[in-house]
């Protein structure tokens, strides 16, 4: 199976979970496990994250990946600025 996530990767909740944690809240991977595990709402899971912010809670190895997104930050666009220093020509009537 194919994992979307690494270690050091920003992640956001998609949705409020039973441990506390609340939808867009934004947690670091520290450990990816994968294998067979059993989530808290019985469904099987194939990818169990850990975070730095959060210990899971005690029986459960981490987080169902099945409720995490990565965060997808934008490029930093510095064109605003580039103009701002780009000197203005303007005519001096006499």
């Amino acid at each position: 199976m194919e994992c979307k996530f690494h270690v050091g990767q920003k992640v956001a909740a998609t949705e409020d979970l039973e441990a506390g944690i609340m939808k867009g809240q934004v947690f670091t991977v520290y450990g990816i496990d994968s294998g067979e595990f059993e989530s808290y709402d019985g469904v099987g899971q194939h990818i169990a994250l850990t975070f730095v912010e959060i210990v899971p809670r005690d029986g459960y190895s981490g987080f169902d990946g099945r409720f995490f997104r990565p965060v997808v930050s934008r490029k930093t666009d510095i064109s605003i600025f580039k103009a701002m220093l780009t000197p203005k020509h303007e005519a001096v009537p006499a």
